[in-house]
C-alpha cells in the first residue's frame, strides 16, 4: 500500500467520521479519568463512580459517549 493509498483511506468520509467519534470521546478529562479507571479491569458503574468520585448520571452519560465512540462495550452481568 502506497503513502497516498493510506492517505486516501484516512481522508475517506467514513473514516473521517470515526477518528472525530475517537477524539470527541478523548476530549474530555472525566472520560479521560473513566477510561483510567478501566484500563485495568472491568468495573460497573458504581465501581466508576466510587474510583473517579464522578456522580452517577455523570458517569452514565460519559460512559454513552464512550461506547458511541467506540472506546468501551458493555455485558449484561446477572
Amino acid at each position: 500500500m502506497t503513502a497516498q493509498n493510506i492517505q486516501d483511506d484516512l481522508s475517506a468520509p467514513d473514516t473521517l467520521e470515526l477518528r472525530a467519534k475517537l477524539f470527541r470521546g478523548l476530549s474530555d478529562p472525566s472520560r479521560l479519568t473513566i477510561l483510567d479507571a478501566l484500563v485495568s479491569d472491568e468495573r460497573n458503574v458504581q465501581e466508576i463512580v466510587g474510583h473517579t468520585g464522578l456522580g452517577q448520571p455523570n458517569v452514565s452519560n460519559h460512559l454513552r459517549c464512550l461506547l458511541e465512540c467506540g472506546l468501551v462495550s458493555r455485558r449484561s452481568k446477572g
